[in-house]
């Protein structure tokens, strides 16, 4: 048991893991549609490719959405424009005629009976118009199908049957009647028969909800397609129908959790295969918890958005720029995990599309070409030129499949190749994410490296200014560590900038470091040599202290944590060795705190410091001295163990000690003696 429990406690950091790695299969398996039990490509132009296929059950062929569109302006084409007969507007243009005929007319000397004539002839006028009606025909609607609105029955309304102003008035002029009179009704008369919006949009609303997503069945047992049948419009659509009635409505509890449970061991085996992939090669990565969280949530945040997409329109998922993970992991990682974590994310998000082939082989091409056309991530103009390239990839590929499957271009699907352009243009969305990860997770970009390796920057020019010796020193270092890291292939930007701060330490204290000191006073000659060795040691606390105050990230840290290791401060342990030579000396009063450098770039900058420093102290920079001087100090690190924890191997380091000589060799080389004056 007590064996158990110390076995977990040594495991804890990869138990941890797994529980991740599982609770993100639980997570995606939720979020992935569940597929029926049709399984068959069913793209148009493409050929059957299982046996005769019988219907399990009767199902209705579902319309397609174009189906829909014309049905539905064909009915709005063939429906009904109401107008409304409004019997108010007879009834006051009486009133009004009476009393203005009384107010004309008693003017002038006529007598009562007079007046009462004209009242009835002018009333017999519009009784005629108003039996009728005045219309007011808007113009889009000549062509169309009316009905007349009285008294909330509904009848056939012919245009020719009814008055307008004009016809009207032209029917008053021809009656035999005072002109005065005439005058009075053709300034009365007006519309009464209007267009009645609220009753045309309502009864189209109605006749628009008779469009049925459905046509015609399919009785179980039948026939539906046959082996190596080609697939035109209508068996396309018939298939498709059959492969609904076949959805999750029918799936049983049982089948259910069943159909769920395969796919949550389908995902772990996914996310388990790249988790041993990146334990494998990328132990060091992983290691850290907030790495390896990233990388997965960097699938599941992909997954998540395409689950809400798909909702809508599994087309939709091709807006997502997938480019953008290939292009964020190259910021922070290298280019072999971008390519395998961006395949990854495209096999699990290709559950949500309909045509996954597809959709994997654009994406897998338009992810490797983003990663061929940056060389450096850091230079945002290429990100311009990887869009224009992804676009041309993503629309040259899909019009090339498109025209293979459906043997012709008019038929290419217009809007999702509108969806891959919007997609691909999207991609500019890289620099925010990146900056977005960063603050997140804790991670650098070469783009940020690039930021922090400015020698104007606040701190360094703090450095510059109180400790030029060491400043100098570190611009040295970093030219040397950078040389090795390109040919090394490592991280050349990180080494840089952790060159640039691994003895900001010595700020504390500059006074106290050689290269500082320009008189002959050392503050060295009034301390012991055990407090010289402790004042020397406190410069990688404090630089960890400093760091940390001006918010560097911890992979920069890092540089200043490992740069000398737990190697030995040689000159004050043999000093102190000399003068109390009867004494039992702990060499780790003498000796750097540590860790070990434990990357390549950790180890680079160790040896280009302590290499750099020793160059210093040679009286004649000969090539020959130079070399030995190379050998001697990297030899005796090889020899205190300080590299066990990098991954440099002894080819690595062979190569390190050649560039070492060679840049050494260009700083200190001989100079012609000008005479003197």
């Amino acid at each position: 048991m007590k064996l158990s429990l110390e076995k977990i406690r040594n495991n804890h950091n990869k138990l941890f893991q797994y529980f991740l790695v599982s609770l993100f299969s639980v997570i995606i398996a939720i979020l992935t549609p569940l597929n029926s039990s049709f399984n068959y490509n069913i793209e148009k132009g493409s050929f059957w490719s299982g046996d005769d296929l019988y219907a399990e059950n009767s199902f209705s062929i579902i319309k397609n959405k174009n189906q829909k569109e014309i049905e539905k302006k064909e009915i709005i084409a063939s429906s009904y424009v109401f107008y409304q007969k409004d019997s108010q507007v007879y009834d006051d243009i009486i009133n009004e005629l009476i009393v203005k005929i009384d107010l004309q007319f008693n003017q002038n000397i006529f007598n009562k009976v007079r007046i009462d004539n004209l009242k009835t002839n002018a009333e017999n006028i519009l009784k005629k118009i108003y039996s009728k009606g005045i219309i007011n025909l808007r113009s889009l609607d000549k062509n169309k199908n009316l009905k007349l609105l009285y008294e909330l029955e509904t009848f056939d309304l012919n245009v020719n049957d009814y008055f307008t102003i004009s016809t009207a008035k032209s029917y008053i002029n021809e009656q035999s009647i005072d002109e005065l009179l005439k005058n009075i009704i053709i300034d009365l008369i007006q519309v009464n028969i209007i267009y009645n919006d609220d009753w045309t949009v309502k009864m189209l609303e109605k006749d628009l909800l008779s469009v049925h997503d459905v046509y015609g069945l399919i009785e179980k047992d039948s026939l539906i397609i046959k082996k190596n049948q080609l697939i035109n419009d209508d068996l396309h659509q018939i298939l498709f129908s059959y492969k609904e009635s076949l959805g999750i409505e029918n799936i049983t509890t049982e089948n259910y959790y069943l159909m769920f449970l395969g796919k949550f061991f389908l995902f772990c085996i996914i996310l388990f295969v790249f988790y041993l992939f990146v334990s494998k090669y990328y132990q060091s990565i992983i290691d850290l918890n907030t790495n390896f969280i990233f990388l997965f949530s960097l699938i599941l945040f992909f997954v998540l958005i395409c689950s809400i997409l798909s909702n809508f329109d599994d087309r939709l998922i091709y807006l997502l720029p997938f480019c953008i993970i290939p292009i964020t992991i190259r910021a922070f990682f290298d280019f072999r995990l971008a390519l395998v974590i961006h395949f990854f994310t495209i096999i699990i998000s290709s559950f949500f599309s309909s045509e996954p082939h597809l959709f994997i082989l654009l994406n897998v091409l338009a992810g490797y070409t983003s990663l061929m056309t940056f060389n450096k991530i850091y230079i945002q103009s290429q990100l311009f030129f990887a869009i224009i390239r992804i676009t041309i990839v993503f629309v040259f590929s899909y019009i090339a499949f498109s025209v293979i499957i459906l043997g012709n271009f008019h038929e290419i699907d217009l809007y999702k190749l509108g969806l891959i352009c919007i997609g691909s243009i999207l991609t500019f969305l890289t620099f925010p994410f990146i900056y977005i990860s960063e603050k997140i997770f804790g991670l650098i970009s070469d783009i940020s490296l690039l930021e922090f390796g400015d020698t104007n920057r606040p701190l360094l020019r703090d450095l510059a200014e109180k400790a030029p010796g060491t400043f100098h020193h570190s611009l040295q270092v970093s030219h040397l560590a950078e040389s090795v890291a390109i040919e090394l292939g490592a991280n050349s930007l990180l080494v840089r900038a952790g060159s640039l701060y691994h003895d900001i330490g010595k700020l504390k204290k500059p006074n106290f470091f050689i290269e500082n000191q320009n008189n002959s006073y050392n503050p060295h000659d009034d301390l012991s040599f055990d407090e010289s060795a402790e004042v020397i040691v406190n410069h990688v606390i404090d630089g960890i202290e400093i760091a940390r105050e001006s918010k560097l990230p911890d992979q920069l840290i890092d540089f200043i944590r490992t740069h000398h290791g737990t190697s030995l401060i040689q000159y004050f342990y043999k000093e102190y060795l000399k003068n109390y030579p009867n004494e039992i000396v702990d060499d780790n009063k003498f000796r750097y705190p540590g860790p070990k450098p434990f990357n390549k770039e950790t180890a680079i900058l160790m040896m280009a410091d302590s290499v750099e420093a020793a160059s210093r102290s040679l009286k004649n920079p000969t090539n020959k001295n130079i070399d030995k001087i190379v050998e001697k100090v990297i030899n005796s690190q090889l020899s205190d163990n300080q590299f066990d924890n990098s991954s440099l191997s002894f080819k690595d380091i062979k190569i390190a000690k050649s560039i070492f000589k060679m840049k050494l060799q260009d700083i200190y080389h001989l100079r012609i003696k000008y005479p003197e004056d």
